[in-house]
């Protein structure tokens, strides 16, 4: 083996030696990882400059050796790789992982001042830092633009540590996350642009600036989507083989970016953020927690490498390559001073407009501060700034000076804005924990105390410590005496209560997940649904809580549209498909609260006082009875249905402990390695079985229900094959209102299956299978008269005006009859009848 290539290695050795001490560093001296590693680079720069000099005579030849050569065939290799060859091998990791981490569902709910943060900060940065630089006459003004976009990127991962550290609330976390995935993506690809034009010597006009700007980055994006759709399909068919999903996850965001820039000449870099954020979609939706955590944990280690070779190895470059004669301090202020006002205007300016504008949620006075003085730069920047340095096409001092006055900002923001950023969140009141926490952790200790003491002498019998003695460091909490608390510290240890309770409930799901209870579908939406109550219960209080706890019962979009192509188009099976994974939700979610009420109800009493306890309880009561009905209401009508739904959650739950047996007879060498996989196999094949959705017949046999019907039995043969022919089906859910009082009537209902109520002025009444409605303001015309609601499911058949003027219109007695059931409905309902002899219509009927 070649001895550069041997010196080269030794220094990425060194390197990954020196970043491998740098986190237990940095939770020593409370200083952001990337500051640390700015300093490294520094450093180390600082050694090899040293050793090139006077004093570099007096080190010894070996230490020359073992750390100057082979820390400066590391920057030759970083330079040999390029400008695509920095951009393509440590974008990927750090943008890849950062998307697979975002929690698409906050991203998704702030997207509008995500995407004002991102594209339209972005540009501003860009102008302000191109305006200021031309104006102080620091260089041309495409260089500058370019700079512009280099420093317009930010670095999610340094400000995020600091705001997990000191417990900044979960939105500020998500908003500056969305914007720095998004921030970067837009900054890169206005990077690439301007780069372009650079190398070619020619700028094309505005318009098709604009234009080829919108086709990279929304081309990008589609590739991304696609590619990350296509690549969840393929690790969901492969989560029995780990080591598949996770090379598979490995290749996918190299593949987006080569086929991006090479192929369609899009953004490669969108389309990574955007890959990234599909695949970390089925991560969370469709992937045992395990495996999904071992793909974070994977992307994580990478993006931490890649990250602080960026960061050290443009650092290293700042004493040796660049030198502190082409530093220009007046160029420097001039980005400082533009970046903080670009941002001051989007935070303080433009971002108010979206919410008066009603387009997004306010944002707190404090998150905007937070906001401004959290935006960091980290390895992205310095990667650019790497890549204008190590690009022998741009060349130049501008090159230079852009390298270094991009690194330069970047140290301003890591060594002034980072360690201080802690003392800002503080100042906010936005660190620490919060009043439900501060609650949760005075309960929590006193109940701690309570079991410890409860347990402390069997733990002396148990171990035969006869001669030791008490040592409880709780005591005194234990003695302090029990105050009864007022009304307002009840209603604030409940909302803790309940809070700790929907973590609790998140837990049991990602649980179920884990042990394969949870089927692929309803996956998501119960991995989602303890933080949208989480997070409506810290911001919006106890009621809000509730009513997005009913909201869990509620019939969303998806299952409309399939009523809608049900009863529009008679086609069934996304409406079965939809009803079958709302059933599956609605058992996981029952089962969840069984066990929250079974395992935390000595907690709760120890924790809270016992009438916050009886609240809580009552709460989770409430939540458990609607789901008990929606269970009872699917059970009762598709008595069948429900018992192939229960069977499978069943069957996928013993399957799973199957498998675990067999890892255990194995693991105790009672069984073979091939008899294990051959019965794993087994297990795996039944399991994909389980997966398949038992079928729902919602097929109606009209002429069986027409001879249930009298009304209907009399016609002849002819009339009842144009009604059959004419009806068209249709399903409702419980609740769901047929008719409303007073609406204009245009169709009538025949009851396949299932019970719904009329309810008139003064009565009620309960009508079921092979029953008819609507007859009334069908005939005369007029008004509903009453409201028909769905008690169960309903399926029926219904005639619609045009239909029932064609078929009456052939048959005199079916009209007579309709009239005649129309006007004993009209006389049980007491509403004022008149009808004509003549014609058979019921005036002022319904």
């Amino acid at each position: 083996m070649s001895g550069p290539l041997l010196t080269t290695i030794a220094g990425f050795a060194l390197v990954l030696l020196a970043v491998a001490v740098i986190p237990v560093l940095a939770a020593r001296v409370r200083l952001p990882v990337a500051t640390l590693q700015a300093s490294l680079g520094i450093s180390l720069g600082a050694v090899i400059l040293l050793a090139a000099g006077p004093l570099g005579q007096d080190m010894p030849p070996a230490a020359a050796t073992a750390l100057v050569e082979p820390l400066r065939a590391l920057l030759d290799a970083l330079a040999a790789l390029g400008a695509q060859g920095v951009l393509a091998l440590f974008l990927p990791p750090l943008l890849f992982d950062a998307a697979l981490r975002v929690d698409t569902r906050l991203l998704v709910a702030d997207l509008a001042p995500v995407l004002l943060l991102a594209v339209v900060a972005v540009l501003l940065t860009t102008a302000l830092v191109a305006f200021g630089l031309t104006l102080t006459g620091t260089m041309p003004l495409l260089w500058a633009i370019l700079l512009g976009a280099v420093v317009a990127t930010t670095d999610p991962s340094a400000v995020l540590g600091v705001f997990r550290e000191v417990g900044a609330p979960r939105r500020l976390q998500a908003l500056v996350e969305g914007e720095s995935l998004l921030n970067d993506a837009a900054a890169i690809v206005l990077f690439v642009a301007v780069s372009e034009i650079l190398r070619g010597g020619v700028a094309p006009s505005p318009s098709a600036a604009s234009a080829a700007f919108a086709w990279s980055f929304l081309g990008g994006g589609l590739l991304g989507a696609g590619l990350g759709y296509l690549g969840g399909l393929v690790i969901v068919r492969l989560r029995a083989h780990a080591d598949a999903v996770v090379t598979i996850s490995l290749a996918l965001p190299y593949l987006a970016f080569v086929v991006a820039e090479r192929s369609l000449g899009v953004s490669g870099v969108v389309a990574i953020v955007v890959a990234g954020l599909v695949l970390g979609r089925t991560l969370d939706a469709s992937l045992p927690p395990a495996l999904a955590r071992q793909v974070l944990s994977l992307w994580g280690q990478l993006a931490s490498w890649a990250g602080a070779l960026v960061v050290v190895g443009a650092t290293l470059l700042i004493p040796v390559i660049l030198r502190p004669a082409m530093f220009d301090v007046g160029g420097l202020v001039a980005v400082v001073v533009a970046c903080l006002v670009a941002r001051a205007l989007v935070l303080y300016a433009l971002l108010p407009l979206l919410a008066r504008a009603r387009i997004a949620q306010p944002i707190d006075q404090s998150y905007r501060f937070a906001m401004l003085w959290g935006g960091l730069r980290g390895a992205v920047t310095v990667a650019l700034a790497l890549t204008v340095v190590t690009d022998a096409t741009l060349g130049g001092a501008e090159a230079a000076q852009v390298a270094m006055l991009g690194c330069a900002f970047v140290l301003v923001t890591l060594f002034i804005q980072a360690p201080s950023l802690p003392l800002v969140l503080r100042w906010l009141d936005l660190g620490g924990l919060s009043r439900f926490d501060r609650l949760l952790k005075s309960q929590a200790g006193r109940a701690a105390s309570q079991r410890v003491a409860e347990r402390a002498t069997d733990l002396r019998i148990s171990f035969g410590l006869e001669m030791a003695e008490s040592a409880l460091p709780t005591e005194a909490l234990l003695a302090a005496p029990v105050t009864e608390p007022p009304e307002s510290e009840r209603r604030e240890r409940m909302l803790a209560a309940l809070a700790s309770l929907t973590e609790r409930e998140a837990e049991v799901y990602r649980e179920f997940h884990d042990t394969g209870f949870i089927g692929e579908r309803a996956a998501p939406a119960l991995l989602r649904g303890p933080a949208v109550l989480a997070e409506t219960l810290r911001a919006e209080g106890l009621t809000a809580y509730a009513t997005a706890a009913k909201r869990e019962l509620a019939y969303d979009r998806a299952l409309r549209l399939c009523q809608w192509t049900y009863r529009r188009l008679g086609v069934a099976g996304p409406l079965a498909r939809t009803l079958a994974v709302r059933y599956e939700l609605v058992l996981v979610r029952r089962a969840a609260l069984m066990r929250l009420r079974r395992d935390v109800a000595d907690d709760l009493a120890i924790m809270i006082d016992d009438d916050s306890a009886t609240r809580v309880d009552t709460v989770l009561s409430a939540r458990l009875e609607g789901h008990q009905k929606a269970i009872d209401g699917l059970r009762g009508q598709y008595p069948a249905f429900a018992r192939a739904l229960e069977s499978r959650l069943l069957t996928r739950a013993t399957l799973r402990l199957e498998r675990e047996i067999y890892r255990e007879l194995r693991d105790d060498g009672l069984l073979s390695g091939a008899a294990f996989g051959e019965l794993q196999q087994e297990v795996v094949a039944k399991q994909r079985a389980t997966q398949r959705l038992p079928r729902l017949d919602l097929r109606i046999d009209r002429g069986r229900l027409l001879a249930r019907v009298p009304l209907v039995e009399q016609l002849d043969p002819r009339t009842q094959g144009r009604l059959r022919r004419a009806l068209r089906p249709g399903l409702v859910v419980p609740g769901d209102r047929l008719i409303r009082r007073g609406d204009a009537g245009d169709s009538m209902f025949f009851i396949a299956d299932g019970a719904v109520e009329v309810r008139w002025p003064g009565g009620r009444s309960t009508l079921g299978s092979g029953d008819v409605f609507g007859e009334i303001a069908l005939i005369t015309g007029q008004p509903r008269t009453a409201d028909v609601v769905a008690l169960t499911y309903v399926q029926y058949l219904v005639l619609r005006r045009d239909d029932f003027d064609r078929v009456t219109a052939r048959d005199e007695a079916f009209r007579r009859a309709l009239t005649a059931l129309a006007a004993a409905r009209a006389h049980e309902q007491r509403l004022p009848a008149d009808v004509s002899r003549e014609t058979g219509d019921v005036v002022a009927g319904g």
